[in-house]
């Protein structure tokens, strides 16, 4: 029988964005799931990050670029890239080596 709890009890349910780092909640209007997402209005003291997109679908900023993207899909890209740019930026300057990530994520882009 599965344990609907366990999930909750691990990760903390509604509590993730404030009892973890590192994340990046994308919710777009026109996913059909995007009721049970994590919305920055309901955590407004979170460290994580959140972007919300009215024309945006299930996974759609996570696809490849496209020139029919609306545009709030495009800008919510770019703020992930950003953060994971500054995630593995802090993470590697904590071990001095920031030069060098710095290097890597210029040469892919």
């Amino acid at each position: 029988q599965p344990n609907i709890s366990k999930l909750t009890a691990l990760y903390g349910g509604y509590d993730l964005p404030m009892t973890t780092t590192s994340l990046f909640f994308s919710n777009g209007a026109l996913d059909p799931w995007h009721g049970g997402g994590f919305l920055q209005q309901f955590f407004p003291d979170s460290p994580n990050q959140f972007c919300f997109m009215p024309n945006g679908a299930h996974h759609l900023d996570l696809r490849a670029p496209n020139d029919a993207d609306p545009q709030d899909v495009v800008k919510c890209r770019q703020a992930e890239e950003s953060a994971i740019r500054s995630w593995l930026t802090n993470f590697y300057s904590s071990r001095s080596n920031a030069s060098r990530i710095e290097r890597d994520l210029d040469e892919r882009g």
